[in-house]
C-alpha cells in the first residue's frame, strides 16, 4: 500500500488525465445517414456513414462550450482525490460520482423514447461511465476513510 502522499498524488494524476481525455458522453444520430459522436472535455470524435461512405472527424475544441456536461465530472475527480487524502468517505465519493452523471442520464432518458418511437431514427444522447468506473476503482483500492474519532 502506498503512503498518503503517494496515494493522493496517484489519485490526482490518474483521475485528472482520465477526466480530461476519456469520453464522458455519446450521441447517436440516425436518419438517412448514421452518426456516432463521442465527447470528451477537450476533444470530439464524429464517425458517420452516409450513402455507403464511411467518414470520421476529430476536433479539439473549447471546453467551455460544454462545461455543464463535463464540469460535474471534474467535481467527481476532486472527490476521488479527497477520498485518497482521507478527507471524504467512500460513500460520499460514490454519491458524488453518481450525481456527476445526472445531467447525461437525464438527457439519455429524455431522448430515448422519441428515438424508439420514431423507429430508431433521430438523436439519442447518454453518458459513457468510464470516468465513473475508474474513479470507483481508484477510490476502492487507493482510498482512505476519514477518521471517525478525534484521536484517530
Amino acid at each position: 500500500m502506498r503512503d498518503v502522499s503517494e496515494r493522493t498524488q496517484y489519485a490526482l494524476t490518474v483521475m485528472t488525465l482520465v477526466g480530461i481525455f476519456v469520453p464522458y458522453g455519446f450521441q447517436l444520430f440516425r436518419s438517412d445517414s448514421f452518426s456516432v459522436n463521442l465527447r470528451s472535455s477537450f476533444w470530439y470524435l464524429d464517425v458517420w456513414l452516409e450513402n455507403g461512405t464511411f467518414m470520421t472527424y476529430i476536433s479539439i475544441y473549447n471546453p467551455l462550450m460544454e462545461i455543464l456536461m463535463w464540469g460535474f465530472q471534474l467535481i467527481f475527480v476532486f472527490c476521488v482525490y479527497r477520498h485518497a487524502q482521507g478527507l471524504l468517505s467512500r460513500r460520499k465519493t460514490i454519491l458524488y460520482g453518481i450525481l456527476s452523471h445526472v445531467v447525461l442520464l437525464s438527457m439519455f432518458f429524455l431522448s430515448l423514447p422519441s428515438f424508439l418511437i420514431q423507429g430508431f431514427s433521430g438523436i439519442v444522447m447518454g453518458p459513457v461511465p468510464l470516468v465513473l468506473l475508474i474513479g470507483f476503482l481508484i477510490s476502492y483500492f487507493e482510498g482512505k476513510e476519514p477518521p471517525t474519532k478525534p484521536w484517530d
